[in-house]
């Protein structure tokens, strides 16, 4: 129902500094610095250059991470949120178990440089935007993704929406028509799971969030029930009454950064395989494998048995455990170039190493169950689920964008490392984008 829209609006959509909780503040840092150094080192996949160059011709204010270019605010939200999924390295919002930075943030941050906001600002916005877009995922239960849509972009989209629209100040009833006409907008699909098709999902939403909350602002009319009836519409599971506990929490605080360069159903297998080499298991002793996990996980985008490319490899438990067992560091997002899988010693190994549905296991679960020369060994999945607090993982969040944004910015990503983990006193995002450009 419509109220149940503007409720959420009236909690977040005027959201100010002092109103998020410290740790809330800090995660929400931590998640845009992460975002970033992911985005650096998505600026050079082959997908970045080809978003860049079909807008070749356009010049506006929005600054493209990575890049001299500048653009407008929609088109920066496009390629940025892309970008910035194209690795699927970016963090996942553990509340609604989808990517929120990657379509909130790129929608927010091209309207920070647009309109000349300050840090302060971005992080109300961004945190507005995951906060709504977040519960609006609890909301639709997890039919919807069980019938193949691509989460982060279908729920992404709102998020954008919220964030754009907290910087355009919109009232509850212009919110409202801004949700209902994203709610027409909605797309993404499974079947594009290993495909440059998957980070454009994200970079679409943000830009179509971006879109709805500009023309709502204009008073484009949209029906206030739309997200009710679309969602019910794809999934049939709607229940307001799921986002209670979360009442009065910071679903941003509830962020998992990941480890590993590839898709979120891919870390535990990767952990389990890096255990078993830890135990001495070594690919050349490896006669047969089993991954076994839930059978849903078969039919799902993780069910690619033998990938073909880098990206199809993102998503192939196979694929990351027979990479793992190579010796390539999966932390490193070049361990996954093609030719890595087309090499004589992945084909063979590959083959030893089957995907099994077992009921005996919900979505999530598993083990690795390995027969070598000499006997048997398994492995269980491990939790992947971040139980680190904020303070704990400043490390991994420091270490992680520092790999990826050296690369592309030289020295000037330990200047923006450190006025992004103190969003909230820059004056002006600005700066952020001056250090977001090449050396």
């Amino acid at each position: 129902m419509s109220e149940q829209i503007n409720a959420l609006w009236e909690r977040y959509g005027r959201l100010s500094l002092d109103e998020i909780p410290s740790e809330a503040r800090r995660a929400a840092c931590q998640c845009i610095l992460d975002w970033l150094g992911c985005t650096f080192a998505g600026s050079t996949e082959p997908l970045a250059g080809i978003l860049r160059d079909e807008f070749a011709a356009e010049e506006g204010p929005a600054t493209l991470i990575g890049t001299d270019r500048r653009v407008s605010a929609k088109t920066a939200a496009l390629i940025n949120g892309a970008t910035g999924h194209a690795l699927d390295y970016d963090d996942t919002n553990l509340v609604g178990g989808f990517h929120a930075t990657t379509v909130v943030l790129p929608a927010a941050l091209a309207l920070a440089e647009e309109m000349g906001a300050s840090g302060a600002d971005l992080l109300c916005a961004y945190v507005a935007g995951v906060e709504i877009c977040a519960r609006l995922r609890v909301v639709i239960g997890d039919e919807h993704y069980r019938q193949g849509w691509h989460i982060s972009s279908t729920l992404g989209v709102f998020g954008a929406v919220s964030a754009a629209a907290w910087f355009l100040r919109l009232d509850t009833e212009p919110f409202a028509r801004a949700i209902g006409l994203a709610a027409s907008q909605v797309g993404g699909v499974h079947a594009n799971f290993g495909t440059m098709t998957k980070p454009f999902h994200t970079g679409f939403a943000a830009e179509r969030g971006l879109l709805s909350a500009g023309l709502a602002g204009r008073g484009f009319t949209a029906n206030p029930d739309a997200f009710e009836r679309a969602f019910s519409q794809m999934s049939g599971d709607i229940d307001w009454g799921r986002i209670v506990p979360f009442a009065d929490e910071f679903a941003v605080t509830d962020t998992l950064l990941k480890r590993f360069a590839s898709g979120h159903g891919t870390q535990a297998t990767i952990l389990a395989t890096r255990a078993l080499m830890s135990a001495g298991l070594v690919a050349e002793d490896l006669v047969h494998a089993e991954v076994r996990t839930a059978p849903s996980v078969l039919a799902s985008a993780y069910g690619v048995r033998v990938p073909n490319t880098g990206l199809e490899a993102k998503f192939s438990l196979p694929g990351v455990s027979a990479l793992s067992l190579l010796g390539h560091d999966l932390t490193v997002p070049d361990s996954y170039r093609d030719e890595n899988l087309h090499s004589p010693a992945f084909g063979e190994l590959i083959r030893r190493i089957e995907l099994v549905g077992d009921p005996a296991f919900r979505l999530g679960e598993g083990e690795i169950v390995v027969q070598t020369r000499s006997g048997s060994m398994t492995e269980p999945f491990p939790e992947t689920r971040d139980s680190k607090t904020v303070e704990e993982r400043v490390e991994l969040v420091n270490e992680k964008f520092t790999a990826l944004a050296t690369p592309v910015i030289g020295e000037n990503a330990k200047r923006l490392r450190d006025i992004v983990i103190d969003l909230g006193a820059l004056r002006s995002v600005s700066e952020i984008c001056a250090l977001s450009r090449p050396v």
